[in-house]
């Protein structure tokens, strides 16, 4: 299988590649700096995928495959301006472009490829506090998330909705995955699993995914 993930320079991206990498797979990666111990045979090119050049980038490294049999569009970072007066403009437009365009510029350089593939996947790695019902629920009562990073992931989960109903992707299986609470630089301090158990248990739900949805890796609720 062929695989392309981003954000692969550390944290849950680097584990994931490093997962189907120990698996067999043939794993491609894009991401702003170097991966500290990238095992030998996965490919790597730096990308900054809020940057339009970025689908260039992406579509040479992929450009001598047959087919990508699945994406994870994982890259991504935390933000700050937790209220109103404190929000960076500049700092919502490039988590948007970050967690949502920038998603949408890596499915666009390499949808030739996915549509070459028996069984092609769209997985988009999102976050509970993109969902506005988890929002609205009370459940963060008394902590402080930050405005970009929130809207950001909201906006990505709307992307996966646009590409579940885009009848062009019919051949593909869209979903969304809540990675869990992971413990990485910009975890929430209620953080409890590390990204080696998150991409274990992320690999093994990806083989399971038929259906559009939002799955969570450990098992619990999940929402858009």
């Amino acid at each position: 299988m062929n695989v392309l993930i981003t954000g692969i320079s550390k944290g849950l991206g680097l584990a994931l590649a490093k997962e189907y990498h120990k698996r067999g797979d043939n794993v491609l990666g894009v991401s702003r700096s170097l991966p500290g111990d990238l095992p030998e045979g996965i490919g790597h090119e730096y990308a900054d995928i809020t940057l339009d050049e970025s689908k260039d980038t992406i579509e040479r490294l992929v450009k001598d495959l047959a087919c990508i049999d699945l994406v994870i569009n994982n890259a991504g970072c935390g933000s700050l301006g937790a209220e109103a007066e404190s929000v960076e403009i500049s700092e919502v437009s490039y988590q948007l472009q970050l967690h949502c365009v920038g998603a949408l510029r890596v499915v666009q350089a390499v949808l030739p490829k996915l549509h070459e593939s028996t069984n092609p996947k769209i997985i988009n790695i999102t976050s509970r506090l993109g969902s506005i019902r988890q929002n609205l629920s009370g459940e963060f009562a008394g902590r402080s998330f930050s405005y970009p990073y929130r809207i950001a992931k909201c906006a990505q989960n709307m992307l996966t909705v646009c590409m579940e109903g885009d009848r062009s992707l019919d051949d593909m299986v869209v979903a969304a995955i809540n990675p869990g609470l992971v413990k990485t630089g910009s975890a929430s301090s209620d953080a409890m699993y590390t990204a080696e158990d998150a991409a274990s248990r992320i690999v093994s739900l990806i083989d399971t995914i038929e259906n559009f949805g939002i799955y969570h890796a450990f098992g619990d609720e999940a929402y858009l």
